[in-house]
């Protein structure tokens, strides 16, 4: 779950992957451990995806929604549309 998740990567990849429900994907290596994973962006209605550029380094913090891009200096919320 993207909530629990914590980011602090750099964006490799950027592609819908058609092998999995044309989901809108992210590889991100990790640089605190220099591991490569695949992050996939589904029912985000914020745009995120689409501000996103490869080589881009981006930061969220675990129990958050806000991410910031570092490269581009921007900060945002990933939405969801979910009701509590």
């Amino acid at each position: 779950m993207i909530l629990e998740m914590e980011l602090n990567g750099m964006v490799l990849e950027k592609f819908r992957d058609s092998t999995n429900h044309n989901y809108n994907t992210l590889i991100i290596n990790d640089l605190q451990t220099n591991k490569n994973f695949k992050l996939y962006i589904i029912n985000e209605s914020g745009g995120f995806y689409k501000s996103v550029n490869i080589g881009d380094t981006i930061i969220k913090n675990t129990s958050s929604l806000i991410i910031k891009d570092i490269t581009q200096g921007w900060t945002d919320t990933l939405n969801y549309n979910c009701k509590e």
